[in-house]
Formats: structure tokens, sequence, C-alpha cells
């Protein structure tokens, strides 16, 4: 018998778009531990609004992810603060405060990223673009928003 999931499984470039809680991470981590267990390095990013969080915070999906993938010792997770700044200027670092690279990994999951990313500042697109380039596995998860809606958009 054959699952959705068997599918999903073996895409190399994927895009969840999908409300909380639809299983998207569960796919990511089950992917996680199966590159894993071949010896691959792969990188967890999980997408942070930086006007709702300071650095050096962790939001409860990043240390849920820690937990469950301790034992994975070719599996890292890091919180990502983005922030758009002044003018067309933007800030992409770890939680902790480090220039984020994606270099040594071949494989690499995006959770939370902004389903609003046309909304984004342009550079910082482009930034994103470069960390995943040449990756052999990226799948990003949309089911974030950085530019919230207000009320009086939310009624129109």
């Amino acid at each position: 018998m054959t699952f959705a999931t068997d599918f999903f499984l073996d895409e190399p470039f994927l895009v969840f778009v999908a409300c909380w809680g639809s299983g998207k991470t569960l796919l990511m981590i089950t992917k996680a531990k199966e590159l894993n267990e071949l010896g691959e390095k792969v990188l967890i990013l999980v997408f942070l609004n930086g006007k709702e969080i300071e650095e050096g915070q962790k939001s409860l999906l990043i240390l849920d992810l820690e937990e469950k993938l301790k034992e994975y010792q070719n599996v890292t997770v890091k919180g990502v603060r983005y922030m758009e700044l002044s003018g067309d200027d933007y800030y992409m670092k770890d939680v902790d405060g480090n220039d984020l690279s994606t270099d040594g990994y071949d494989h690499i999951f995006v959770d939370e990223y902004f389903e609003d990313l046309i909304k984004l500042n342009k550079k910082s697109i482009k930034k994103f673009k470069e960390l995943i380039k040449g990756k052999k596995t990226v799948w990003v998860s949309l089911s974030n928003s950085y530019n919230k809606p207000t009320v009086p958009e939310i009624g129109s």
C-alpha cells in the first residue's frame, strides 16, 4: 500500500502551503531523520518575526524540534529572526545574532516562512534564494505572515 506521504518524502523540492497542524513539520522531521541515517547534513530553519521576538529567544516550535532531533547528529535546528528595517534594508540572522549561512548543508528545510513573501524586502528575497541555491533538498513551509493584515484589511 502506498501512502501520499511516500510520494512527498522522495521529492527534493517542495513548497507546503497549509494551515498550522496539517503535518508540514512532521514530514520535514521524518525526512530529516531519513537523511541523517544516510549520513547527510540537514539544516532546519524556523523563521520568526523579529518585531515580535527578541535576540536569544526561541519559539516553542524551535524548542520542540531541538528536543525531537537531539539524538540526530547530522541535523541542526536554527531559528531565524527576520525584520524589515527602514528603507530597503532588512535583518536576517539566527536567533543568537549570528550571520545566517547554509554552507556545509546539502539539505535545507524551512519552516514558518512568510506566506506574504511577495511583500517582503527584495534584498531579503534575494538573500533567501542564495541560502537555498544549489542544495539537494529544499522544502519550504509557508504558514506565517510577516506583514500581518490590519483589522480594516481583514474586514475588506
